[in-house]
């Protein structure tokens, strides 16, 4: 097929596939188009001024400098930020997320959730917060190790709210790269403790993810505790606490923090 020939494909499957001009979207939701348009927001509708909640982006592969492409060309909108919509946004970024019940504080980061339990973000600030206290937080899009959290924030505090309830999953769905991201919800998980190394602060808690008593090391979850103690080596537990990603003992891994919260 020639280039021509392409381009009027993409163009047609465009036309019949996306949204008419006419549609209206949620708040939140992502549309692609190929065509002209014009976006028209209630920001009543939005929870607020649309410009300073989201953002409009416009991405296209063949509009060279004759404007907005004929096709191939696609618009996202998100006007009303979640954890998990932010990390998508590219790093160094300055984000706001507002209203979000804190699901768990740890001395150097808290983490907040969204509402429908989809998705959290960890906060690079140490905080004395109950779990359920509503924070609207404007940081600044950061990896640190392994896990995208937002650094340098400013953090109003507002009413103390209903906690977030722990999502419950084994070790086994935890693994790094499978499925949907847990990290940053707050999630009960329990296993074995099968390894409790002396002279370190964390363990590892595993399934059996085979018949019998062997455990499959892809399963094998890196507790860290801050000021609860570390259970016997061989004991069955089950912990509350927030999925992460960490730097440990040279190697970047899933890890479990928890607390007394």
């Amino acid at each position: 097929m020639t280039k021509l020939g392409i381009s009027i494909a993409l163009l047609w499957a465009a036309l019949i596939t996306q949204p008419a001009l006419a549609e209206t979207w949620d708040c939140g939701e992502s549309v692609a188009k190929s065509v002209a348009f014009t976006i028209n927001t209630d920001t009543s509708a939005c929870g607020g001024n649309t410009i300073a909640s989201g953002r409009f982006i416009i991405a296209t592969d063949l509009c060279g400098s004759q404007g907005f492409a004929q096709a191939g060309g696609s618009v996202v909108i998100d006007t009303i930020w979640s954890p998990g919509s932010i990390k998508k946004h590219p790093l160094g970024e300055r984000v706001t997320l507002m209203s979000l019940p804190i699901a768990r504080a740890f001395a150097q980061r808290f983490y907040i959730e969204a509402v429908d339990r989809t998705s959290g973000i960890g906060v690079m600030a140490g905080v004395t917060a109950d779990p359920g206290r509503l924070a609207t937080v404007t940081g600044t899009l950061t990896n640190v190790e392994g896990e995208i959290v937002l650094d340098s924030p400013d953090i109003t505090f507002g009413e103390l709210g209903a906690a977030p309830k722990p999502l419950g999953m084994n070790s086994c769905a935890l693994r790094l790269g499978i499925g949907v991201d847990p990290t940053g919800i707050l999630a009960r998980v329990w296993g074995k403790a099968i390894s409790v190394p002396e002279g370190e602060t964390y363990y590892l808690v595993s399934d059996a993810c085979f018949d019998g008593a062997q455990h499959g090391s892809g399963c094998m979850l890196t507790v860290l505790p801050e000021g609860v103690p570390r259970p016997a080596e061989g004991s069955d537990v089950i912990l509350t606490g927030i999925p992460g990603v960490a730097t440990v003992a040279g190697q970047t891994v899933r890890v479990f923090r928890v607390n007394a919260q």
